[in-house]
């Protein structure tokens, strides 16, 4: 489906409201889609696609608004799997606070 960009305010403010829940564990989905869809997020805000605390943070707050919060968390773990090798800092970056 075709997603709007949000602004940069509008990240920020869902970030800041999101920041108060806690994302629940779910299963593993598929690797591939989650990576296209962390570029695809990145591309559509004209973000880089090097992971960041404030990006990833974005894309969770982004993504809660289209898929179920409960599924976010296996995107990131699809995400690190695939970007781990071009940033090996990947998971660091997710197991931070912010994100």
């Amino acid at each position: 489906p075709v997603r709007e960009p949000w602004t940069l305010e509008k990240l920020h403010h869902e970030r800041s409201i999101a920041l108060g829940f806690t994302i629940d564990k779910s299963t593993l989905g598929p690797y591939n889609s989650a990576s296209n869809s962390y570029i695809t997020f990145c591309k559509l805000h004209h973000f880089p696609v090097l992971p960041t605390e404030d990006t990833l943070s974005y894309y969770i707050v982004y993504m809660c608004a289209h898929i179920k919060p409960d599924s976010v968390d296996s995107y990131l773990s699809g995400i690190c799997n695939r970007l781990e090798n071009f940033f090996p800092n990947i998971r660091a970056i997710c197991t931070s606070m912010l994100v």
